[in-house]
């Protein structure tokens, strides 16, 4: 797949999970150029997705955390 391909595969994937697992952080945050550093080497949408994941997982649970400390 074309590197711009994987991108779209990658926001299309968290415009439909934009509630689930920070994958907000993507729609509302990421460049397509933040996208391209983080799924270095991925050569399917599969593995573009499981890349980002791995990111945006760790922000939601630090978004959780601190939202854990307010209350």
């Amino acid at each position: 797949m074309k590197r711009m391909d994987l991108v779209a595969a990658v926001r299309h994937h968290a415009r439909d999970n934009y509630n689930v697992d920070g994958w907000d952080y993507v729609v509302e945050c990421f460049e397509d150029s933040d996208i391209l550093e983080r799924i270095e080497g991925a050569e399917t949408a599969a593995q573009a997705i499981n890349m980002i994941r791995e990111v945006v997982r760790r922000m939601n649970d630090r978004r959780a955390d601190i939202e854990a400390e307010v209350f």
